[in-house]
C-alpha cells in the first residue's frame, strides 16, 4: 500500500512539475533564473 502510495505522490509532483513549467513559459520566465 505504501509503495502504490509512493507511485502515486511521484506521479502528482511530476504533473504538477509539469504544470508549474508550463505557467513559467508563459510568464516567460526561465525555471533556471530561480534556482
Amino acid at each position: 500500500m505504501a509503495n502504490r502510495h509512493s507511485k502515486m505522490q511521484k506521479e502528482f509532483y511530476e504533473f504538477a512539475n509539469d504544470i508549474f513549467e508550463q505557467v513559467l513559459e508563459i510568464v516567460g520566465i526561465e525555471k533556471e533564473n530561480l534556482l
